[in-house]
């Protein structure tokens, strides 16, 4: 999962110590300018997307961390919620208990939603109260 890499950078919060994770989460997960749930790359994961924003900026790459907030936002619904994935049936990998595939939908999610909010205002949340990314600028 892409989260793994994601994470790995946010709580290390040390650009020097997640340079691996993030070439990993940029060879194996990058669709267009976002970042698939996993490595079959069937469509952008939102969450995970911002996730990587946040990421990328702690880590010092304003360029990347820049395209996958765009993508974020040109996710958005018209009520300004992200959705969960760019399309109904994101694959995930993982199955429910009954053997069918967990996946994900292209309807409002609330974890996208709060992310894309860390992501557009500079905040690590694994590190509240300290400094986080630089927020980025509206276009």
């Amino acid at each position: 999962p892409l989260d793994v890499q994601t994470w790995a950078a946010l709580v290390l919060n040390d650009p020097d110590k997640t340079g691996r994770a993030l070439r990993y989460m940029e060879t194996h997960h990058k669709v267009g300018d976002g970042f698939d749930y996993n490595t079959d790359l069937d469509g952008i994961w939102y969450e995970g997307t911002a996730q990587a924003a946040v990421a990328c900026a702690v880590s010092g790459d304003a360029r990347q961390a820049a395209r996958a907030l765009e993508a974020v936002k040109a996710g958005r619904l018209p009520d300004g919620g992200v959705p969960a994935a760019s399309r109904d049936g994101l694959t995930t990998g993982f199955y429910l208990s009954d053997g069918k595939p967990c996946l994900y939908d292209h309807r409002a999610h609330v974890g996208a939603t709060a992310w894309l909010y860390f992501a557009e205002n500079g905040i690590n949340p694994f590190f509240p109260g300290t400094p986080g990314p630089p927020r980025q600028p509206d276009p």
